[in-house]
């Protein structure tokens, strides 16, 4: 009985082996197939802040009260 559990974790770890395997190698086609990266937070933010300032120097005085609302 002790035989049959020592080829369980062994089936287990290159079962779970396989499978991040799969997953690393997803993940890397992906970055391939769409090379345009996702923004980290910060820059998201950065980007966000600088297009409101943008909008907010063009825009007439009122007409940005009216868009918000």
């Amino acid at each position: 009985m002790p035989s049959g559990n020592s080829h369980r974790p062994s089936l287990f770890g290159s079962f779970s082996q396989s499978l991040s395997t799969s997953s690393l190698y997803l993940t890397r086609w992906h970055r391939h197939k769409d090379q345009t990266p996702l923004p980290t937070p910060y820059l998201l933010a950065r980007e966000v802040y600088s297009h409101l300032k943008f909008r907010l120097r063009r825009l007439p005085d009122g007409e940005l009260l009216e868009q918000l609302m």
